[in-house]
């Protein structure tokens, strides 16, 4: 019987290796509505301490990385690959100033449970490029030592190979821009993926090299 996969991880490398060892290894094939072959694993929550998440030891990713934490945090278009979608995080993240005013809430009131910003809009139903991170919620832990800031990210679809790593690593940059406009810790990153894949046919080159690889 399906059960939701809880990963607890210490580094962004080991999240990816048994991301894509529970999908090689108990996963269900499946066709996507690109018709390509993938391999997928529903309801997997990565729980990671924002501390951990290290940056890729290939130059051009971190710099992708870098690029993409940057477009979240300030909503401007950076690097080459951002402008190939019909949105970027960035984007949907400061909408309507949502970022800021998510800022100035938990600034004000710390125990709000209305730190919430939409990454997926009506206006993205029905297009062929929408995004897979849809949700993401702020939350300040209140700690007997020192408060913490927490980030959860749902993801309607998360390709664990090749993408997941990034998501990660950009969250993070986002979630220690956030706690430290707040003056607080940078805490925990929980993304919880609703379909979790692999495409089997273009990743399987590096999803042998993970696997064999381990973290």
């Amino acid at each position: 019987m399906f059960s939701p996969h809880i990963i607890n991880a210490k580094s962004i490398k080991q999240a990816r290796y048994e991301a894509v060892k529970t999908i090689m290894e108990r996963g269900k094939y499946s066709r996507d509505q690109r018709e390509e072959k993938v391999k997928y694993y529903k309801h997997v929550l990565i729980v990671i301490p924002c501390n951990c998440c290290e940056d890729s030891d290939d130059k051009l990713t971190s710099l992708c990385d870098s690029a993409f934490a940057e477009n979240l945090i300030t909503g401007k278009p950076n690097g080459e690959g951002l402008q190939a979608h019909d949105y970027t995080y960035g984007e949907e993240l400061q909408f309507e100033d949502g970022l800021e005013r998510t800022i100035q809430l938990l600034r004000e009131h710390p125990e709000t449970r209305r730190a919430v910003i939409p990454l997926f809009k009506t206006k993205h139903i029905g297009n062929s490029e929408v995004p897979c991170m849809i949700t993401t919620v702020f939350d300040i832990e209140d700690d007997d030592d020192e408060d913490c800031v927490n980030l959860t990210i749902l993801g309607r679809s998360n390709e664990a190979a090749i993408a997941m790593k990034s998501d990660i690593k950009g969250f993070a940059e986002l979630l220690k821009y956030v706690a430290g406009r707040l003056e607080l810790n940078a805490g925990y990153i929980l993304l919880h993926d609703i379909n979790l894949h692999c495409r089997i046919n273009s990743d399987m080159d590096e999803i042998k090299r993970i696997l064999k690889a381990g973290y």
